[in-house]
């Protein structure tokens, strides 16, 4: 199970269409139910995430969202994973030209290392890497990812096939 969370954000929280935040450690635990995904809910299916938004300790505007040291730490559900665009207490970016370089970084290396059959951690450090090059070039805009995985095992994807024409 994959899910891709592309929002605003603070610490610990993304932001709906509408402004109103959602707990990063709620969506983390929604169960997989056989009326949900019969097919996920059969298989012991580990749970990446991947998450484009800022980690800040205050929300977008100052009157906005108050960041509060008692937030719930509730417990990672087994074999997770989550991979953050950027560090604690840090702003993600994303260009209007261009778009996030964690989402860019991201999906060039899975295109590259995917089918080689490299690991989805070993991928992760090269995102690592390819963010901490790409904001070099705008030292202004410095970010660098955050990673937790909790995975009981490797994950490696299966090599698609390429299309035949």
């Amino acid at each position: 199970f994959a899910c891709f969370l592309m929002s605003h954000g603070t610490e610990g929280y993304v932001y709906s269409a509408s402004g109103e935040r959602c707990e990063l450690s709620s969506i983390f635990q929604l169960p997989i139910t056989h009326d949900v995904c019969r097919d996920l809910a059969q298989r012991d299916i580990p749970k990446l995430f991947f998450v484009q938004s800022c980690r800040t300790l205050a929300g977008p505007q100052k009157d906005c969202v108050e960041y509060s040291a008692t937030q719930s730490h509730e417990p990672l559900p087994p074999d997770f994973l989550c991979s953050y665009a950027t560090r604690r207490g840090s702003y993600a970016y994303r260009y209007a030209d261009t778009g996030s370089t964690y989402v860019t970084c991201l999906n060039r290396c899975l295109r590259r290392f995917v089918p080689k059959k490299t690991d989805l951690s070993s991928i992760l450090t090269e995102v690592s890497y390819c963010v901490r090059k790409e904001s070099k070039s705008n030292p202004e805009f410095a970010q660098s990812c955050s990673h937790v995985n909790e995975l009981h095992g490797r994950i490696i994807f299966p090599v698609p096939e390429q299309p035949t024409e």
